[in-house]
Order: structure tokens, then sequence, then C-alpha cells
């Protein structure tokens, strides 16, 4: 684990000049209620960085020259009553460990530290003051307050887009936990099925998913997963979870594990009884068919929206196919409301990583190492059916899919539901 947090390390400060000085903050907990917290997740970026997943802590990376490079990481020293309630913190040699960083100190000299290095007139990066996530961060406000207070004329360089850069492409290690992540997530949908029958109610089907997530170790899920039957899979989030399964409908599934801070994003729709009918197999099929035709496209050098273009006019002409749209629709449409969007209202891609909607712009050049998903979809409310099939890609001269083991033909898809019941 530490090695590939070096590499990232080393990678970053190539992207920074000579006497720069790096320090950049933990997430903090986010305050339910009463003396309840919710769930900790770190930032990604901070993770990316150190593999440290506990609150309260900072890293400094220092490059005085190109090859002078000091690296600290301050934790938190809890007090004994925070011990009995939140258990342990990570000790010094526990967080040297896991980081790969061997000089790790006690919060309470990080101010005493960073101030010292500030004689030698570094060039500052961090979080701008004005970050949203970090705007209310304890350690965070104190920091840029001091700096404001004690160096009044030196500005904050924001440190994002040179960590965004980084994380784009990603290492062997990386897209190894994206595929461990959806082996993870295949195994849910097993599981998943198991569960998939006429009258069972979709909250249900929605605690079989997070218990399979939950119950593996360094596993958790990348996003609230979705699961819509019928008519609810046209609503692109739909969280309610209160329908019951009807033998003549499909169930749309949007989910992912996480692992090691790593997502999976898969989406498959299946045939309630088992068997698609012939119109949720049209409808299937064309989506099917955009997909394989889009996958290809994921190469060095395209944009995400240069894809997202050619798939909506593979997408226009499915429409009138289908007799949904017609060439007189095209001609009539607004530049604003282009009426694809009232069957097909998003893009097909996103980038993927320690976010499900990773950092990346739409206009980057793809790049060998960089994961995206791939998901075109159909949502027609009058026939009430909802069809997406998402997968998971490498971007390389010839891209691979990652989920290629998660079924997503139609005789598949038949064969492995009923296979599981």
């Amino acid at each position: 684990m530490s090695s590939l947090h070096q590499k990232i390390r080393e990678k970053l400060l190539q992207k920074l000049p000579g006497n720069s000085l790096s320090i950049l903050f933990s997430a903090s907990r986010k305050h339910r209620n009463g003396d309840q917290y919710f769930s900790f997740r770190q930032d990604s970026s901070f993770y990316y960085l150190t593999g440290i997943r506990q609150y309260h802590t900072i890293i400094l990376l220092y490059k005085r020259t190109k090859t002078e490079i000091e690296e600290m990481l301050f934790i938190y020293n809890p007090t004994e009553k925070e011990i009995t309630y939140d258990g342990n913190f990570l000790t010094k040699k526990q967080a040297a460990s896991i980081s790969g960083i061997n000089q790790v100190e006690f919060i309470d000299v990080f101010e005493k530290t960073w101030k010292k290095i500030m004689d030698r007139e570094p060039i500052i990066y961090s979080y701008l003051p004005d970050d949203e996530i970090f705007r209310h961060h304890l350690f965070f406000e104190r920091f840029h307050e001091n700096l404001q207070k004690f160096f009044p004329t030196t500005a904050i360089s924001d440190i994002s887009p040179s960590i965004t850069a980084c994380r784009m492409i990603k290492a062997p290690q990386e897209i190894e936990y994206i595929r461990q992540a959806i082996k993870t997530t295949k195994n849910a949908y097993e599981l998943l099925f198991k569960k998939i029958k006429p009258g069972a109610n979709e909250r249900t089907l929605l605690a079989t998913l997070l218990y399979a997530y939950n119950k593996e170790l360094d596993t958790s899920y990348s996003f609230d997963p979705i699961v819509a039957a019928g008519k609810n899979a046209c609503t692109l989030h739909y969280n309610k979870q209160t329908s019951l399964l009807t033998a003549d409908s499909l169930l749309l599934v949007d989910t992912g594990a996480e692992y090691f801070n790593y997502a999976a994003d898969i989406t498959r729709t299946f045939p309630v009884n088992g068997k698609f009918s012939d119109k949720q197999k049209y409808v299937y099929q064309t989506v099917l068919a955009v997909q394989k035709k889009a996958i290809p496209l994921f190469v060095p050098g395209n944009t995400i929206n240069q894809i997202n273009e050619q798939v909506n006019i593979w997408m226009e002409e499915a429409l009138i196919d289908m007799g949904l749209l017609t060439e007189q629709d095209l001609k009539n449409q607004s530049e604003k409301t282009p009426v694809l969007k009232k069957y097909y209202p998003h893009g097909v891609t996103h980038f993927m990583g320690l976010d499900v909607h990773d950092v990346g712009d739409k206009d980057t050049p793809l790049q060998k190492g960089m994961v995206l998903t791939c998901e075109p979809g159909l949502y027609i409310p009058e026939w009430e059916i909802g069809v997406r099939i998402e997968d998971d890609i490498l971007v390389d001269e010839v891209p691979e899919v990652l989920s290629v083991n998660i079924p997503k033909e139609i005789d598949a898809v038949e064969k492995w539901m009923n296979s599981s019941i």
C-alpha cells in the first residue's frame, strides 16, 4: 500500500516547482445530530496521497529543490476519553507504515513546523480558501487565517489541477483495486438475483446489495444503489425504493462496490420473471447495440464530448427506428432542448476512480490508464420501460471492458437470473 502512495506523491511533486510547500488536510467528520456523526469517508485526494483514512490529519510536502524533498504527516493525539468513546487513532508507527512517510508528528506541532519553513519564502500550494468542502474545516481555516495574519503578502496556489492531472491516469495497482471492486459488485448481483421475484420490495433488494458490500473486508459501496422497478427506472436517480416488483416489469439496478476507496459503477437491467418480453427485448437490444458501437471510441485522443456527440447521433437514429421520434422532430428542435433528451437525458460516460464520478474535464483527450464508464440508456415512461447498460472501461488502443464478466447479452442475462433461482 505505502509504495503506491509514495509513487503518487513523487508524481505530484514532479509537477510542482522547487521551493514549494504543499499542505493538504483530511476530511472532517460531518455532524449528524446530538453527539452523532455520519460515517467518515476520507477526502479522495488526501487518501490518494497518503492512504490514511482517519480525520484530523495533515500532510506537508516541502520541495526544497528538484531532489531535496521533505514529507511530514501530522496525526491526532486523542485524549483518554476520546479513545474510550471512539476507539484508538493511528499511532505514529502505523501512520508511517500506511503512508510511507517516515516523519510523523502529532498535530499540535503543525503550526510551528510550517511557519518555520516560511522563512525560506516558499510558494504555497493548498486548497483555495473558498473551497466548499473545506470551508468549515477547523485546521484548514486556522491555517489560512494564520497565513493571512503572519504572511499577508503570500498568495496560495491551487493544488487541485495538479492532483487532478495525476488522478486521471491510474497506476496498475489502482486499476487492480477497481477490478476488485467490480468483482465484489458481481458477487452482489449474484446475491441479488436470489431475491428478485414478483412481489419483492425494492427496499429488500437494496438491503441485499448493502449487505453484500458491507460484509466484505475493506469494501463498501461507491454510491447509494439505485434499485428501480418498472416505470421507476425512468427516474435517473430514483431513491424511494418503496415499490413492489411485478412479473411483467423490468428491474434496473445501478450499483458499485468500493475497494480501498476505488469505485466500481455497473448498471444492469433484468426481467423480473426471468425472461424479456418482445417489447422489452427490443428496447434492451437497441441500448446494447449502441453500447457495443460506443466502447471502441474509448481510445487515446478522443474526448468525452466527442464520444457523447457520436452516441447522441446513434440514439437519434434508434429512436426514429422505434417510432418515438421523427426526422421532422429533429428539424424542429431547439439547441437548448434537444428532443433526444426526452428519452435519453444523460451523457454516455464519466471518469471513474476514487470518486464514482471522478475528477476530469469533458474536453480532456483520453489517455491510456484512464477509466471511464460507458452507459447508454433509453427511458420510455409511456411504455413503463427504462433500460441502462453500464460497464467500466479502461482506455487503451483496444479498450478493455473491466466488467466483462457481468453478463449483459439477453440470453446470458436470462440464463444468469434463472440459474440463481
